[in-house]
């Protein structure tokens, strides 16, 4: 995959606006490969960092998690 398509511009502003109206941060989960609930790969991006409805595989790769296991955010979103 060179491009992933993750969203249409209406659910990108729907989560935008979410975010800003309960002002919490609002993260993308991506799977690509295998079954929804076994992906190959996993991404997890801050929506403020994923404004497009397509995303390069490149850029996607610093937000890659190992989707066997398991993580948690804090309250600033961080990673725990």
């Amino acid at each position: 995959y060179e491009r992933i398509f993750w969203a249409y511009e209406d659910q990108i502003e729907h989560y935008q606006d979410f975010s800003a109206k309960e002002k919490i941060p609002v993260f993308v989960v991506i799977g690509i490969g295998g079954r929804p609930k076994n992906p190959k790969r996993m991404f997890l991006i801050p929506l403020h960092l994923i404004k497009y409805q397509d995303v390069k595989m490149d850029y996607l790769q610093k937000f890659e998690r190992d989707p066997r296991k398991f993580f948690s955010l804090d309250n600033q979103g961080g990673l725990i």
